[in-house]
């Protein structure tokens, strides 16, 4: 959720697009902004011990190119994705709100 979170906050702060395209970890969406900076994404630096370290975060960097080969996602990967990315979603602009009003 890390990439979410990064896409989101400059979608929120700068503006631009959010894009999405086939992690490269699993069968899920990865998330990424485009701006006035052009592509950038959060990702991590070596490949994930597990596929499940994408949903609870990793230490990582901001990428400013597209990895290689974007594959079809499989409709498992679309729905169960589309899930957790309205998960994250509303997790994200709870916790964005919480931190606004608590300082």
């Amino acid at each position: 959720m890390n990439c979410l979170a990064h896409a989101l906050n400059a979608w929120h702060e700068d503006g631009g697009y959010i894009v999405l395209r086939k992690s490269s970890h699993w069968g899920m969406p990865h998330v990424m902004h485009i701006g006035d900076e052009g592509l950038q994404h959060y990702s991590p630096g070596a490949t994930l011990g597990h596929p499940f370290h994408a949903l609870i975060g990793f230490d990582g960097v901001v990428w400013d190119r597209d990895m290689a080969d974007a594959p079809p996602v499989p409709i498992r990967g679309i729905v169960i994705g589309a899930l957790i990315l309205a998960v994250g979603v509303l997790g994200w602009a709870v916790g964005r709100m919480w931190r606004r009003r608590n300082g």
